[in-house]
């Protein structure tokens, strides 16, 4: 009995600091506070491009700047 108890402490504990990692982060979740300022941007603009040749970045670059 005491054998099969002892097996449960290290889920005891991995349990103990998964609860106890998520209370941090909740506190300090709470403290948070966006930056208020006036700084805008018209638009923003995601190129999705992986492992392509610079040229081609550049003609999508120059492109949407045309725009």
């Amino acid at each position: 009995m005491l054998e099969e108890l002892l097996l449960l402490v290290p889920i005891g504990l991995i349990g103990l600091y998964r609860w106890s990692s998520w209370i941090i982060r909740y506190m300090i979740a709470r403290r948070y506070k966006p930056i208020e300022n006036n700084y805008t941007e018209p638009v923003s603009v995601i190129v999705p491009i992986f492992n392509e040749k610079q040229d081609v970045l550049e003609r999508c670059l120059d492109s949407i700047k045309k725009k």
